[in-house]
């Protein structure tokens, strides 16, 4: 990042304090919702080890768009989109059967933020992909707790992606630490700065132990229980 004089650096700040805070509200509310009923979306939540994520996030062209965004990194969002795009279609052709395209339509929908599962297939393709979320469920021995500390990881992912992109955008920066702790939770910052990971799992759920959230090796081994059983049934 080039040297920024005093003024673009306290509108850089502005702008990327407001986004942050408009994401970590957004964060803790999909949090409180986990926890206040995650009893009620049982069903949904069996759900995920089926319909999860079509394409593998990648931490810096899947945060959300900011405009703090570098040039560059718009261009490199709009070639991923490109390439995502591709992709799709090449799943969709290697498909052997409508059931296997409606999976992949379902599950590219779903990550999207289109619609649900639900909205999308009948209610016999549902009961069907449901059915074998149950089966993958008790093969791969994953637990209920095991999804639901899965899914408390997976929501503040991209708050701490971001945080760790920006250590790295503002690392030339005299006031790194000062100017991050103005725009994140500082503990969040303590984390991502002590730590030095370049994983942000981790990262998580070291922070969310420090929350009274769960210990973090408890939560990093249901966050890879539950990713390895959803990898397991897409197989």
């Amino acid at each position: 990042m080039p040297t920024l004089n005093s003024l673009e650096e306290r509108n850089l700040i502005a702008q990327a304090a407001k986004d942050m805070k408009d994401l970590y509200s957004a964060c803790l509310s999909e949090e409180e919702e986990l926890e206040t009923k995650f009893s009620e979306r049982k069903v949904e939540i069996l759900g995920n080890l089926i319909f999860g994520p079509l394409f593998d996030p990648d931490p810096r062209l899947d945060l959300p768009a900011s405009d703090t965004d570098s040039r560059e990194l718009k261009i490199e969002r709009a070639i991923w989109y490109g390439l995502k795009y591709q992709d799709l279609l090449k799943l969709l052709r290697g498909c052997k059967d409508n059931q296997a395209r409606l999976l992949i339509l379902a599950r590219w929908l779903k990550q999207e933020g289109v619609c649900k599962p639900p909205d999308f297939l009948s209610k016999r393709t549902l009961s069907r992909f449901m059915r074998l979320a149950r089966q993958t469920r008790l093969k791969e021995d994953v637990s209920f707790t095991d999804i639901k500390h899965s899914l408390l990881v997976s929501i503040w992912l991209p708050y701490f992606n971001r945080l760790m992109e920006d250590c790295r955008r503002f690392q030339r920066l005299r006031r790194q630490r000062q100017i991050l702790e103005e725009i994140y939770d500082t503990q969040a910052v303590q984390e991502v700065m002590v730590r030095n990971r370049r994983s942000a799992i981790p990262v998580v759920c070291a922070w969310l132990e420090h929350r009274g959230k769960g210990e973090a090796p408890a939560l990093m081994n249901a966050y890879s229980r539950h990713s390895r059983a959803v990898q397991k049934s897409h197989s």
